[in-house]
């Protein structure tokens, strides 16, 4: 019997060898079912959709409508308009620049005509985007003038816009401004330039130091920001000014001094609905007190502080009376706070002019329009406060009457937005002759004989927002198609393994393995038959 020596490849090698084969097979099988889900990255947030929304704050630290010294003898020219101390804030979502801020020091006009403030016409303004991580600040100077004196200060703007601004779902502060001043005096002590000795009034009465000194931590400042509340994201302003007291007359014999117990502040909420949409108001509480002694404490805006000068009487608190002059809102006449988009102003209400405001100018930045020049009649310089003639009669002897009032709260609150103005403290002091104090036929004839020397709002507030409907449809357009259980029209794509592929691939290796094995029993048994019969 004739023998095969020929030299066989080992059974154990070729069965190693199919093995490896049957590996190699499933794992390039594995890698290319699961390639395209290993290699995908989390997935980047959908782009939201931009809202609507308008927000803006203001905060002037003291505004006087009228500064006129000629009815007590002086040849200095009148002031209209002197805003020192501006703060503002303003949003608009769907302009260019989304955001901006400035805090302005001075703003004078001498009968409505714009006049240079030298080193004190400095303003620190900042808009976004892009967004800012540090504010503007800015430190103006000091000037010292006939009807007005502003001492150094300081002046600070930041605008921001982040990611989630636009679309209304990031909360933050989107603005801030503030302004501060450490000396000012409304009609300081004036010198002449002779004697050196303070000019007499007729009648040889004195209004001292000044007729209001401020302190020096007297300040002005706004924010607006989107904060989250339980209903959802809500639109706010706010404005408040930093006032602790003030003096008048200080240096004389009827010096009178103000003490704020807690300071003013004016907020705006609009979340879309006008349920849960407010305007509040903190008043400030008063405590007067005059050249007697005694205290007066003024917590009602239908109460008013009255003093003549020089005293004859003892000052009063009354009631406020329509002839007076004084609206309820302690505005003057020309501050009365403007409509917002989707706003109506309150019945009855007088148009605004607010060709000069800071709001209306910045948004004006915000959306590429400004308002034109202010120009006003020179008849018209008294304001509501006085009205009428600026200069009393010469041959007779001027009363003068300090009236001390805070104002109320005048707000409009709709769906979609809110809007209110204040003013904290309003000093009005008027000189009348001997007719004007026994008319009795109502304002038309008290005010003919009176002239207004001084028409001051302090801590002039206003503030305005809207929100997008809290209504509105939230789901994706009809076009799409409508969101998975689990997740709203802003939620975010699919991302991870998909464990149904997982399952079934896992399940297709197993079947594929299992029918590799068989082949390679199948080929290990038919060589093993094999290498018996040979």
């Amino acid at each position: 019997m004739t023998r095969d020596f020929r030299v066989r490849r080992p059974l154990t090698t070729r069965i190693r060898a199919d093995r490896r084969v049957a590996g190699i097979a499933a794992l390039g099988l594995l890698t290319t079912v699961l390639a395209p889900t290993l290699t995908a990255g989390p997935a980047a947030a959908a782009p939201c959709d931009a809202k609507p929304f308008i927000a803006g704050a203001q905060a002037d630290l003291l505004k006087a409508k009228v500064l006129d010294l000629r009815p007590l003898g002086s040849d200095a020219p009148p002031l209209a308009d002197v805003t020192v101390s501006s703060a503002a804030s303003v949003v608009n979502s769907t302009a260019k620049r989304k955001s901006a801020a400035q805090a302005r020091y001075l703003d004078a006009k001498v009968l409505g005509e714009n006049i240079p403030a030298g080193p004190l016409n400095a303003v620190a303004t900042q808009v976004a985007p892009p967004h800012h991580e540090k504010p503007k600040v800015v430190a103006p100077a000091q000037l010292d003038a006939e009807l007005l004196r502003v001492g150094t200060g300081h002046l600070l703007a930041h605008a921001k816009w982040k990611p989630g601004f636009g679309c209304h779902t990031a909360a933050g502060v989107m603005t801030e401004s503030y302004g501060s001043d450490l000396d000012a005096a409304v009609l300081p002590l004036m010198t002449t330039k002779e004697s050196g000795e303070a000019p007499r009034a007729p009648g040889g009465r004195q209004l001292g130091d000044a007729l209001a000194a401020l302190p020096s931590n007297a300040f002005s400042q706004t924010a607006t920001t989107l904060k989250q509340q339980e209903t959802g994201m809500a639109t706010q302003a706010i404005a408040w000014i930093g006032l602790s007291h003030l003096v008048l007359f200080g240096g004389t014999d009827h010096k009178t001094t103000i003490k704020v117990i807690s300071p003013p502040e004016l907020k705006g909420i609009a979340t879309g609905t006008k349920r849960t949409s407010s305007v509040t108001y903190q008043a400030p509480i008063l405590e007067i007190t005059g050249p007697d002694g005694q205290t007066h404490r003024i917590d009602s805006p239908s109460q008013m502080f009255e003093l003549t000068l020089p005293p004859s009487a003892p000052p009063t608190v009354t009631e406020k009376r329509a002839e007076d002059g004084l609206p309820d809102s302690g505005l003057p006449s020309a501050d009365v706070p403007g409509d917002i988009p989707g706003s109506a102003a309150p019945p009855g209400s007088p148009k605004p002019d607010r060709s000069g405001d800071a709001l209306d100018n910045l948004l004006g930045e915000l959306t590429g329009s400004r308002s034109g020049p202010h120009k006003e009649s020179t008849s018209e310089s008294g304001g509501r406060g006085g009205g009428g003639a600026m200069a009393a009669p010469a041959d007779s002897m001027p009363t003068l009457t300090l009236r001390v009032a805070i104002g109320h709260l005048e707000s409009t609150v709709t769906k979609t937005s809110v809007r209110g103005g204040a003013a904290s403290l309003r000093l009005q002091l008027l000189s009348s002759g001997p007719r004007a104090a026994t008319a009795t036929s109502g304002a038309g004839d008290r005010d003919v004989e009176r002239a207004t020397i001084a028409d001051v709002a302090l801590g002039l507030l206003e503030v305005r927002a809207t929100a997008p409907h809290a209504g509105g449809p939230t789901a994706p357009p009809a076009t799409s198609p409508p969101p998975t259980s689990g997740g709203g029209g802003g939620a975010l794509p699919t991302t991870g393994f998909n464990l149904l592929a997982v399952l079934a691939t896992g399940a297709l290796l197993l079947v594929i393995g299992r029918f590799l094995m068989v082949v390679s029993r199948r080929r290990e048994t038919a060589s093993a038959t094999e290498g018996l019969e040979t």
